[in-house]
């Protein structure tokens, strides 16, 4: 006849799994409490092309470093194109691409909105809304002279001299606004806004409207786009058969 015998296990040992328990219980909490407390960001975009010196910024402790494509972009980040070169960020099915001597600022990558610094040169925008999926609802783009907000599917450049005093957005399709204090313009497909700023005692600000031309960095910026859309369409292809 089989009899249940009880086991006894020694003091010591005892002690000691119930010292480890204790230490998994209050690892498997703190692990908890930092997954909860982080604090995700809202929207994060990729390098997806480089071409000459492209440094990207992401953390003060890292400073600048040499860009890499498949990098993760997101708010408080820069990038920075030191003499003749080009780089692309996607944020979603949307990009903004940086050109020559240029470098600007992600000041923030929300769910609703993506605000941008443009220090100086030049940046062209193409924003594609897909419904409501993957696509920033507003693109805000700062400069020193004011705040220009891109309206929707479209294609922009905004150019800054690194002078300073002046600032020129091109709407090539969409349309966008300009806005500094009590000052509130609009400017429709295919015209150009260009805002300067005179200096001394007499500051003010001049405005003068144009027809929009593209440039070679426009029109290597719609090429890339004509990839993405053939490479969206096979995919969207692909995946409905």
């Amino acid at each position: 006849t089989l009899s249940r015998q009880h086991v006894s296990i020694p003091m010591g040992i005892a002690m000691i799994v119930s010292s480890l328990f204790r230490r998994l219980c209050i690892a498997a909490c703190a692990l908890t409490i930092t997954v909860a407390w982080a604090d995700p960001p809202g929207r994060v975009g990729r390098i997806t092309y480089i071409e000459g010196d492209v440094s990207f910024y992401n953390d003060p402790d890292d400073s600048w470093q040499k860009a890499q494509i498949n990098y993760p972009v997101t708010s408080e980040n820069s990038l920075w194109i030191d003499g003749r070169g080009r780089a692309e960020v996607r944020i979603g099915p949307s990009a903004i691409r940086i050109g020559n001597d240029s470098m600007f600022d992600f000041a923030e990558l929300e769910d609703d909105v993506v605000l941008g610094f443009l220090q100086h040169g030049s940046v062209n925008i193409r924003i594609r809304q897909l419904g409501n999926r993957d696509a920033a609802d507003t693109i805000q783009i700062d400069t020193g002279e004011g705040r220009f907000t891109l309206e929707g599917n479209g294609r922009y450049r905004l150019d800054a001299p690194a002078v300073g005093g002046e600032s020129r957005i091109s709407v090539f399709s969409g349309m966008a606004r300009f806005e500094d204090g009590d000052t509130r313009l609009t400017i429709d497909a295919g015209k150009q806004l260009t805002v300067r700023v005179s200096g001394g005692q007499g500051r003010g600000t001049d405005f003068r409207y144009d027809n929009a031309g593209e440039s070679a960095f426009d029109r290597w910026a719609q090429g890339r786009d004509q990839q993405w859309d053939l490479a969206h369409a096979r995919y969207t292809h692909d995946n409905i058969r």
